[in-house]
């Protein structure tokens, strides 16, 4: 009789073991769903982010040409920029009107 007990109770440890084992697969696929459609709503959700860039025409003495830097920018990530260019006359004005270096 206690050959037929420890029989049933490796059968019912077996059988647990399958259950969990079910149980473990079916809440990761559960966790990796939900995971996947959060990044999916975080991904629908980002906006690009937009630059507007005012380039002065690089004859200005005192300006700095930075199209370089930024075409790798827009190369290096995904952003919505817009260009624009300026005389030399109007550059002086947004210098002063901007404070910049």
């Amino acid at each position: 009789m206690d050959q037929k007990k420890i029989e049933i109770a490796i059968y019912l440890a077996i059988a647990l073991t399958f259950v969990l084992i079910l149980y473990n697969f079916y809440m990761t696929n559960t966790l990796m769903n939900e995971a996947d459609k959060k990044v999916e709503e975080l991904k629908k959700g980002s906006i690009l982010p937009y630059l507007k860039v005012t380039f002065i025409d690089p004859g200005c003495l005192e300006c700095r040409d930075a199209s370089p830097l930024i075409n790798g920018i827009n190369q290096s990530i995904n952003a919505n920029i817009s260009f624009t260019k300026l005389s030399p006359s109007s550059a002086s004005q947004i210098i002063s009107k901007y404070g910049i270096t």
